[in-house]
């Protein structure tokens, strides 16, 4: 099922060398191998940001289907990504953090010429279901409050211009689904206390694109972009309530000046030497 949690096998190198702040759990085991296990959401945060779609007129029509509540890789796909971020040095970056394990895999060097093991085409996918409004019922209303995160497609959130469209052109991409947690099912969707929920109820505070769903997906991408947070104040494990305390409070952070000093104060103890 694409909503299950992406799994490798316990003795690998990639979940000793990311355990300290990647959620890795037993899982069980695959062909007698013990596995460890991460949900997909977290697997983005952590993995996913050199990703980019290629642009291809066949690959761009295979991804039409891809939003926020949709996007899944297929198991060979997440595989060819996490072989060449195990295999590119990490042991030798050894990173303690997410933000440090991004400057690694944005920093990995590719043989000229090779395929790009981040580039995303049509054999990549194993989406999730699409969003529907769900039966009339207590449902509707969550199901409706998260419905703008189904009108941005994965092409409108990349990073295409800059210093980061080469190596973090899913930079957005990945802290927003490290943010919003799981999302691949009904029944996760319309959970109305649910982490889900309450950044959706964020970005909708804040954004500049108003309260219709339209104009908050388009508004979603220079949104992100001007929240980013401080390398200083940013979480430091992927879990997903520390995602989403980070993004919350980046939206808070640039709202005013009173809760700009609010935040610092919150966000002091994660300073730590760079």
């Amino acid at each position: 099922m694409a909503t299950r949690p992406i799994s490798v096998p316990a003795n690998d190198q990639l979940v000793a060398l990311t355990s300290g702040f990647v959620g890795w759990q037993p899982a069980a085991a695959i062909a007698g191998t013990p596995q460890m296990a991460v949900d997909r959401s977290e697997a983005a945060a952590a993995f996913l940001v050199r990703c980019k779609l290629s642009r291809s007129p066949a690959d761009m029509a295979a991804a039409t289907p891809s939003n926020l509540l949709t996007f899944n890789l297929n198991d060979a796909a997440w595989s060819r990504i996490l072989t060449i971020i195990r295999d590119g040095g990490l042991a030798l970056a050894a990173p303690n953090e997410p933000d440090r394990l991004h400057e690694y895999i944005r920093a990995i060097s590719l043989p000229a010429g090779g395929p790009d093991p981040f580039l995303i085409n049509a054999t990549d996918w194993a989406f999730m279901p699409a969003w529907a409004a769900g039966a009339a019922g207590a449902a509707r209303a969550p199901l409706a409050a998260i419905r703008f995160l189904s009108l941005a497609p994965l092409a409108s959130l990349e990073i295409t211009s800059g210093p980061q469209a080469a190596t973090g052109a899913w930079t957005l991409i990945a802290k927003l689904a490290g943010a919003l947690g799981p999302v691949g099912s009904q029944p996760a969707r319309s959970q109305e206390a649910s982490q889900l929920q309450a950044i959706a109820a964020t970005i909708r505070r804040y954004s500049a694109g108003g309260a219709a769903d339209g104009p908050l997906a388009l508004n979603l991408k220079p949104d992100m972009l001007r929240v980013t947070m401080s390398a200083f104040f940013k979480a430091h494990t992927t879990k997903p309530e520390d995602q989403a305390d980070e993004l919350s409070d980046a939206f808070a952070y640039k709202s005013s000046a009173e809760d700009r000093v609010a935040v610092e104060q919150k966000r002091m103890h994660l300073i730590q030497p760079r």
